[in-house]
């Protein structure tokens, strides 16, 4: 997953995104962020550090916007209630759904 901050004003354009990795070449070809979070404050430190275990424990079950890809390759799309009932349902059918509760 990767949290963004736009600057005031912008919008997430997925397309773009995915261009912009693509032309990256120290990224190498197979990363590419499954979920996007697209956040208007990432939550950080008093000395302005990101709190990445607060994102990493609301993953994609958040109020901000999150586009994520069903699979390798496609192409990003919005994240639904549904999907994230379907991912819920995908971790619990392999045993992992306590990952996911672990907050």
């Amino acid at each position: 997953m990767v949290a963004l901050q736009l600057a005031p004003g912008a919008a997430f354009d997925p397309n773009s995104f995915d261009e912009f990795l693509a032309g990256r070449p120290d990224a190498g070809v197979k990363w590419s962020p499954r979920f996007v979070r697209v956040t208007p404050e990432l939550p950080t430190t008093a000395t302005s550090k990101i709190l990445t275990r607060h994102l990493r424990a609301e993953r994609w079950e958040c109020d901000d916007p999150v586009w994520w890809r069903p699979e390798r390759g496609a192409h990003l799309r919005r994240l639904t209630r549904a999907d994230v009932v379907a991912l819920r349902q995908e971790f619990a059918a392999r045993g992992r759904e306590r990952e996911l509760d672990a907050r």
